[in-house]
């Protein structure tokens, strides 16, 4: 049966060990059947030779199961980071944010209906997104469609990247986008016209207008991603919104 509260399970990646690590060591990891088995070089060696690595078998892995009812702390949704203040904290590695991506909602497109997006919020580096391994560009303020379209809904691999060496699987679950159920649970979670924003000051961010239906007017659209599903079929567009 289908459980209405989860939204994703999100996977380490990257074969370094950042992020298996960071996963590990968070109060909701749920673990895996066995440990990963990393090789015996040191995780500098690693650094030099290997940027990700996708795991064969995702029951071996720990992962954290993100929910509708871990309701974020800001309308950016999840936001992930350095700064002890992100909801999900990343390693202090070079130029990974204090507020670095987020996985959050928006419904701007024509049928008005939400889905979850991975964005980045302007971060120093910026962050990579991949489809099976397409469509990788280093981008910055940027939305990556995670649901609700053909692409993200059919793809095996789904990789975020805000780093070299740090690197996530995210496996998200399918949800009946029409729904009552399910856009109350996104208005939830991304706390809509509550006081949450007022949290915002803090991390230096400001909240978006995309959870609204808008004219357009606060919205750019740049250089929209093409993503080459099978050689006999035309190329699809997929883009997001900068900042």
């Amino acid at each position: 049966m289908e459980d209405s509260d989860l939204i994703a399970r999100l996977y380490p990646a990257d074969a370094v060990g950042y992020a298996l690590d960071m996963i590990q060591g968070h109060p909701r990891c749920i673990k895996g059947a066995q440990q990963p088995e990393l090789d015996s070089q040191s995780r500098t060696s690693r650094e030099s030779t290997v940027e990700y690595q996708e795991f064969d078998d995702d029951v071996a892995l720990p992962y954290l199961e993100l929910r509708f009812s871990h309701v974020p702390r800001t309308s950016l949704g999840l936001i992930f980071g350095r700064s002890a203040s992100s909801d999900i904290v990343l390693p202090s590695l070079a130029k990974i944010s204090s507020s670095h991506f987020a996985l959050t909602y928006k419904n701007t497109f024509a049928d008005g209906h939400y889905r979850l997006v991975v964005r980045d919020l302007g971060s120093t580096r910026g962050t990579t997104v991949s489809y099976d391994g397409k469509g990788d560009e280093l981008r910055k303020g940027f939305d990556w469609i995670a649901s609700g379209f053909e692409v993200p809904v059919s793809v095996e691999s789904l990789i975020i990247q805000p780093h070299k060496y740090l690197s996530f699987r995210l496996v998200v679950i399918h949800h009946d986008i029409a729904s009552p159920a399910y856009i109350d649970n996104v208005k939830r979670f991304c706390n809509v016209g509550t006081a949450a924003d007022n949290f915002l000051g803090g991390l230096g961010l400001q909240p978006y207008p995309d959870m609204e239906r808008t004219t357009g007017a606060n919205t750019r659209l740049s250089n929209p991603i093409l993503i080459q599903q099978d050689p006999s079929v035309e190329r699809q567009q997929w883009g997001g919104v900068p900042l």
